[in-house]
C-alpha cells in the first residue's frame, strides 16, 4: 500500500451516561490505526465495542478526549467546522440505515443536488449530467431521480446513499454495516458495487462489520477491537489463517462453518474498560500479568500486530 491517507494516534473517548450520575462510559481506550490510499480497511468486534465511534472520530463527526486525528498528513483535530468545510469533500460516509440516512421529503434529485450546490461544485447541465452519471455509476436508472425514499427497495436507497456519498468524489469512505439490513441478493449486489467503486476510484474505506465473511472479501487488511481497544491487526489472509488474539480466534470459532467448534471458547457481551487486559475474564489463557497489566498494541510482522501477554507466537486453527 501507498503513504497513510488517515492515521488515528492513541483516540480516546468517554460519554457521559444518558440518565442519572455514574462514572462516564468509554467507548474507545488509546485506538491507533492508518489506513492507506485505495486501502480497505476491515473493522470488525461485537455490537458496543466503539467501532462507530471511531468511525464518527474519523470524520470529524465528534471529536476525541484524547489522541490526534491526520488526514493527508494533516492533523484535523482541532479543526473548526468551517476549516473543515472543504475536507468534507474527501471523506464521506454511507450508514447502515438506508432509510434514516435519506430525507424523506426530498426527491433522489434534490439529495444528490445538495451537496453540489453546497459546495458549488456544479449547476443547470452540468449538474444533471453528473446526476445520471452517479445514478449509472451505482446501477440505477436515471428514471428513479423524481422518486422519494419510501417509493425505492432497501437496495435502491442504499445504492442512492451509495451515489450520495460519491457526490463530491471522495478519497475515502467511512461504511458502517452499508449492507447488514438488506436481504442476502441484494446484500451481495451492494458489496459487490462498493469493492468495484474501490477499484474503479482508487477509494479508501474503513469498513466496519460485524459479518466476517464480508470483511474476509472486502478487506485488505482488518482490525479487531474489543471493549474500546484493537487487540489485533494484520493482512485479511493472515488474520483469518492463523489469528494471534484469543479474542479473534473465538470470533473465528463462532462464525458458521467449519471452525465452529475448533475452540472451546465463548463470545459474549462487551464489558466496559478496565484496567488490565479487559478480556482475561473470558480469555482460556490468562495469566496474573494480564490482571495487572494492560498489554500493548506490538508489532508482530510488517503489518501485524497483537496485544496479548500470550499470544507471543499465532498458532493456526485448524478445522
Amino acid at each position: 500500500m501507498s503513504t497513510a491517507l488517515v492515521e488515528l494516534c492513541d483516540i480516546a473517548k468517554a460519554f457521559a451516561p444518558r440518565r442519572g450520575g455514574g462514572a462516564p462510559i468509554r467507548a474507545l481506550c488509546g485506538v491507533s490505526l492508518t489506513i492507506a490510499r485505495g486501502e480497505t480497511l476491515g473493522l470488525v468486534g461485537e455490537s458496543g465495542c466503539g467501532k462507530s465511534t471511531l468511525g464518527r472520530i474519523l470524520l470529524r463527526l465528534l471529536v476525541p478526549d484524547r489522541g490526534r486525528v491526520r488526514f493527508d498528513g494533516a492533523d484535523i483535530t482541532d479543526w473548526s467546522p468551517r476549516q473543515l468545510r472543504p475536507l468534507r469533500r474527501r471523506m464521506q460516509v454511507v450508514f447502515q440505515d438506508s432509510v434514516g440516512a435519506l430525507n424523506p421529503r426530498l426527491t433522489v434529485r434534490a439529495a444528490l443536488l445538495e451537496p453540489l450546490t453546497v459546495h458549488r461544485l456544479a449547476t443547470g447541465d452540468a449538474a444533471r449530467r453528473r446526476l445520471d452519471e452517479l445514478l449509472r455509476a451505482v446501477g440505477l436508472s436515471p428514471d428513479r431521480l423524481d422518486r422519494y425514499p419510501h417509493e425505492l427497495s432497501g437496495g435502491e436507497r442504499q445504492r442512492v446513499g451509495i451515489a450520495r456519498a460519491l457526490t463530491l468524489q471522495p478519497e475515502l469512505i467511512v461504511a458502517d454495516e452499508p449492507a447488514s439490513a438488506l436481504d442476502v441478493s441484494v446484500q451481495a449486489q451492494v458489496l459487490n458495487l462498493l469493492l468495484d467503486l474501490a477499484e474503479s476510484r482508487a477509494l479508501a474505506y474503513l469498513f466496519i462489520s460485524h459479518d466476517l465473511a464480508v470483511v474476509r472479501y472486502l478487506s485488505h487488511r482488518v482490525a479487531v477491537m474489543f471493549a474500546g481497544r484493537i487487540v489485533e491487526v494484520a493482512p485479511t489472509a493472515a488474520l483469518f489463517e492463523t489469528p494471534a488474539h484469543p479474542y479473534t480466534q473465538a470470533l473465528l470459532a463462532a462464525a458458521p462453518g467449519p471452525r465452529a467448534a475448533a475452540l472451546n471458547v465463548v463470545v459474549g457481551a462487551t464489558p466496559a474498560p478496565t484496567p488490565g487486559c479487559s478480556y482475561r475474564d473470558r480469555c482460556p489463557h490468562a495469566f496474573d500479568r494480564c490482571a495487572a497489566e494492560e498489554p500493548a498494541l506490538t508489532a508482530t510482522g510488517a503489518e501485524a500486530a497483537v496485544a496479548c501477554h500470550w499470544s507471543a507466537r499465532p498458532t493456526p486453527l485448524r478445522g
